[in-house]
């Protein structure tokens, strides 16, 4: 490719004020023309009047260490070569979480093959603010599913799992049993102590339930001062034990002085029922332990 020519020089002028990194290669493989952009990207320290004529395969040996991945930088780069296909905003990663995107345009004159432009565009600031982006997204999601006081799930958070484990259970045919477990006499407490207090028993009872519990369980505040433990593939007796263990083990935290005990509902996911009915059998067994005087477990066997 000659650059002599008015449109040829008028071309070297533009990609010489572009920000993006533009190589021409002519059909032998040798650099025809390159940016100063180019130069800085690839770290080279001649001019770009300097490595015209250089082999375009011997400066890209030169520059592989640049790129995360060097022989896959190489492998792909040979493989455009060969197919002589446009390539359009490929991404490739450099070290030092650099990203940049590439394209290839092949250049023909009456169907033959005269040679390439290569144009690399740094998009590392872009990946930087989608990836904090993506940070902040996922921590409002994680605080929106947070109970704030506990530092465990919410309301919110056990809404969207119970339905997901339920769910798992009926498809692979294996049990689920949730326990709802609620503070006795909590509004005394309050009233007694004031809500200081009375929410550090609630942070209290949430570090207990979460040091306490499987890795595989799930642990949520309701609301109030209601929590749910959910125990997938756990049959109603294991989870039973594990839940009367649970309740015998508890003490109060030293800063009442009396003791605080808790009530538990439980039940077992049916397979031809739907989660809220699990739910709901789970509340009814809370409400018979209340009414039965409090501070025990009952475990809803329909």
């Amino acid at each position: 490719m000659d650059f002599s020519s008015s449109d040829c020089y008028r071309f070297k002028t533009f990609i010489e004020n572009m920000n993006d990194a533009i190589v021409v290669e002519n059909e032998n493989g040798e650099i025809s023309l390159a940016n100063q952009a180019f130069c800085d990207l690839f770290n080279i320290t001649a001019s770009p009047e300097e490595i015209i004529g250089v082999d375009c395969a011997y400066s890209a040996q030169q520059s592989k260490h640049l790129f995360k991945d060097p022989e896959l930088f190489i492998e792909r780069k040979n493989e455009i070569l060969r197919n002589k296909e446009p390539v359009r905003h490929e991404l490739v990663e450099m070290v030092g979480d650099k990203f940049l995107e590439r394209d290839f345009i092949p250049i023909f004159e009456d169907g033959k093959y005269v040679g390439l432009v290569w144009v690399f565009k740094d998009l590392t600031a872009h990946y930087i603010m989608e990836s904090q982006l993506m940070m902040l997204t996922d921590k409002i999601r994680k605080q929106s599913l947070t109970d704030a006081l506990t530092g465990i799930g919410n309301r919110r958070y056990l809404d969207n799992e119970l339905p997901k484990y339920h769910d798992y259970a009926r498809r692979h045919d294996t049990p689920l049993c949730i326990a709802i477990i609620d503070i006795d006499y909590f509004k005394s407490i309050n009233d007694e102590y004031g809500h200081e207090i009375g929410d550090q028993a609630l942070v209290h009872v949430a570090n207990y339930l979460k040091t306490s519990i499987r890795s595989s369980d799930l642990i949520g505040r309701m609301g109030g001062e209601e929590f749910m433990v959910m125990m997938p593939e756990t049959s109603l007796e294991d989870a039973e034990k594990w839940v009367m263990d649970l309740h015998a083990l508890y003490r109060s935290p030293s800063t009442l002085n009396k003791r605080m005990t808790f009530s538990v509902g439980m039940s077992c996911a049916l397979a031809d029922q739907d989660y809220k009915v699990t739910l709901n059998r789970a509340d009814q067994a809370l409400y018979q332990a209340k009414r039965e005087g409090r501070n025990r477990v009952v475990v809803s066997e329909a």
